[in-house]
């Protein structure tokens, strides 16, 4: 979908493809994996879908170590998330990497300057927290689908608020303390 965005926009002339495939959302996927699998699922994810990545642009190498990188940096960032706020951070981070290899990409060719370079770092930063609101959109669905019980929905489970517990403290509260202490 968003190659497809890319050459329409491209063919329009306002933004070459070149720089507008640093706006897809590739490191999503390794986040989500990370989030409810396993690192080295995650990693072997972020290889594959790097490697993909680079041979979908006609082989380009330079892209597949921008988005292993970046992929890399949002699943470790990701990693024991205990909060929601944690996927935002790991989404921020990868940003980060994603507009770090933008700049070393553009150095090691010469374009540090123009409106290419600063879309470019625009673009690359957005990817990050795009991937995080994708993550943060797509777990519910995924827990639900594949029965994955993530770190964050157990504390959503343990939350003294619910009205289930809130209903064993009066009915038996001896099994709510039971409940409580497991």
């Amino acid at each position: 979908l968003f190659v497809l965005m890319g050459n329409l926009i491209a063919e329009k002339g306002l933004v070459p493809f070149r720089v507008f495939m640093f706006l897809i959302p590739l490191s999503a996927g390794t986040m989500m994996c990370r989030f409810v699998l396993n690192s080295e699922s995650a990693l072997i994810y972020a290889m594959v879908s790097s490697l993909f990545a680079g041979l979908l642009l006609d082989g380009n190498l330079w892209f597949a170590g921008y988005t292993l990188i970046g992929s890399i940096v949002a699943a470790h960032s990701v990693a024991q998330a205990t909060q929601r706020t944690t996927i935002l951070r790991a989404g921020l981070l990868a940003g980060v990497a994603n507009a770090a290899m933008v700049v070393a990409f553009s150095a090691f060719q010469a374009e540090t300057t123009g409106r290419d370079f600063l879309l470019g770092l625009a673009f690359a930063f957005s990817s990050g927290l795009l991937s995080a609101m994708v993550v943060t959109a797509f777990t519910p669905a995924v827990e639900v689908m594949f029965g994955y019980i993530t770190d964050i929905k157990l504390l959503e489970l343990a939350n003294l608020n619910h009205p289930l517990l809130k209903e064993l403290i009066v009915q038996a509260p001896g099994t709510y303390h039971h409940s409580i202490v497991v």
